[in-house]
């Protein structure tokens, strides 16, 4: 499969690491040239700039700071008919005001197969998934149920397993639950991130 990775930040870094191990033709996207080619180059796949990096891909995955996903999507063009994961967070008190970054993110690509997961899970546990007796669980939400199956397939790939929480309408439900979960990590108490997900 191949997969365009648009950021090249913490999660986007682990996922291109994950699925560029088991042999997908993976590409890391940014603005930031050198910092991208550094991370592909760490994580064993390719690098690109992002309008590039989508031209052939089966699935985009967007790793950006949510203030910049619409306008980052718009950039790329065309996106009809592909899979397009959407692992964005929106935190703060524009979270109270502002559209949910999956809707938002559906509207400015009519055609595009969006599905919103990889939201909730913090970067460090990527890297701690193999091995588990029980694997942490990765809520997904989209429309398109051939999409969600093929994301599935990515989600168990990348060490955790898919929970189908219903169509793209819970978006906005599955970011509040990301918000609570990033504060109860790094809040009063900072019991940390691997805390939230594994059973010890």
């Amino acid at each position: 499969m191949k997969i365009a990775i648009i950021g090249a930040g913490n999660v986007g870094g682990a996922l291109a690491a994950q699925w560029a191990k088991l042999g997908h033709t993976v590409t890391v996207a940014g603005r930031d040239q050198e910092k991208t080619k550094a991370k592909a180059q760490q994580v064993g796949a390719a690098a690109a700039a992002p309008k590039d990096a989508v031209k052939d891909a089966d699935v985009v995955v967007f790793a950006v700071p949510s203030a910049n996903l619409v306008e980052v999507a718009k950039e790329l063009g065309d996106l009809v008919g592909k899979i397009v994961i959407d692992a964005t967070n929106i935190i703060g008190p524009a979270a109270r005001t502002t559209e949910s970054p999956a809707l938002a993110l559906a509207k400015a690509l009519p055609g595009a197969k969006v599905v919103k997961t990889f939201n909730t899970a913090f970067a460090q546990i990527h890297d701690e998934t193999t091995g588990l007796r029980e694997r942490p669980s990765q809520v997904l939400v989209g429309d398109d149920a051939g999409a969600k199956d093929m994301v599935k397939v990515l989600i168990e790939e990348a060490g955790f397993e898919p929970f189908d929480a219903g169509g793209l309408d819970m978006a906005p439900d599955l970011e509040g639950f990301a918000r609570i979960t990033i504060s109860l990590a790094y809040g009063p108490g900072k019991k940390g991130p691997f805390f939230y997900y594994f059973k010890r």
